[in-house]
């Protein structure tokens, strides 16, 4: 039997800080989401998709990436204050683990 092993603080720094990376470049599009959607509408691939809206946003393939893959059924408002309160949220989780860094 296999023991579940807790992730170290180095490891649920990193896991953290990639949460936020995501989730700031969703509340980005979702800011802008006009300009986004046109640009999803327009483009002749996904791969063209990724790179506008990654040069519009000012983000990261990752990033990108992940804004391509929003479903429209995310959208609504009470999913755009999830998205705002989990960038929130993460932030002061690392805020956190940064103070309590043992090293």
């Amino acid at each position: 039997m296999r023991r579940h092993r807790e992730p170290s603080h180095a490891e649920m720094l990193a896991q953290a800080t990639d949460r936020l990376h995501i989730m700031q470049a969703l509340d980005s599009a979702l800011e802008r989401w006009p300009e986004v959607s046109a640009l999803a509408w327009e483009a002749e691939s996904t791969e063209e998709f990724i790179a506008q809206v990654g040069e519009l946003l000012g983000i990261d393939e990752t990033q990108a990436t992940a804004v391509a893959d929003l479903q429209l059924r995310r959208i609504p408002r009470e999913q755009r204050a999830w998205i705002r309160a989990q960038v929130d949220e993460i932030k002061a989780e690392l805020a956190h683990l940064r103070s309590t860094d043992p090293t």
